[in-house]
């Protein structure tokens, strides 16, 4: 019965996200919600993981529904509880066009320096891919560790050079990122910066000229 209960209340969130009732904003009618309250008050396991592998947390998160988001966080659902695959509603949401569910979900609890399991990494890197610079800015309110390193040694500022996103790096080094660390193979900031310039050398864009200064390069 309490797995029927749990089921019907991914089903109401998956229904929801597929609505067509909803406006610019992206918000649901109140009726949606009342549903996915009405199943919260079953009083059952908010945070169980069903057999697709996702929490409703993580569901709701998925298919980028703030409101239902905010319902379950109210309703005590864990945002820094681990799925099976290593990741968490937290690195979910990284994969949305917008931080708005990022900023919910730290502001209700979230470990800004929360471990993704699957990629041994903490939540900083999951912000330094190709367009997630609001991303970076609603986690960096939230005090993560700068310098964390990955299971190669790597830094954040390291990882955000050798993908070329240095409008990423430069916010980095402007928060207090350290510059000198080595990762375990002797790559450093700079050496990452020397080798790109070398690959690109007509590809330096405004921010790259700006870490250079910083690091005296």
């Amino acid at each position: 019965m309490k797995k029927f209960i749990h089921l019907k209340i991914l089903v109401v969130i998956f229904l929801v996200g597929c609505s067509d009732n909803m406006n610019t904003e992206g918000y649901y009618f109140d009726s949606n919600i009342q549903e996915v309250k009405s199943a919260l008050e079953s009083q059952v396991d908010i945070d169980i993981e069903l057999d697709n592998g996702l929490t409703p947390l993580a569901s709701a998160v998925k298919n980028s529904q703030p409101k239902i988001v905010k319902l379950l966080l109210s309703y005590g659902a864990n945002p820094n509880l681990k799925l099976s695959s290593g990741g968490s509603a937290l690195s979910l949401s990284i994969g949305l066009n917008t931080p708005e569910i990022l900023n919910i979900l730290l502001e209700k609890g979230g470990d800004s320096n929360i471990i993704h399991n699957g990629r041994n990494r903490a939540l900083i890197f999951e912000v330094l891919g190709s367009q997630k610079i609001e991303h970076l800015k609603a986690l960096l309110k939230y005090n993560p560790n700068l310098n964390v390193v990955d299971d190669t040694g790597a830094s954040p500022l390291i990882y955000a050079a050798s993908i070329f996103q240095y409008d990423a790096a430069l916010i980095l080094l402007r928060n207090g990122a350290d510059p000198f660390v080595e990762d375990k193979y002797g790559l450093t900031l700079k050496k990452v910066i020397k080798e790109n310039i070398r690959l690109n050398p007509n590809s330096i864009p405004n921010s790259l000229v700006e870490i250079k200064k910083i690091i005296n390069m």
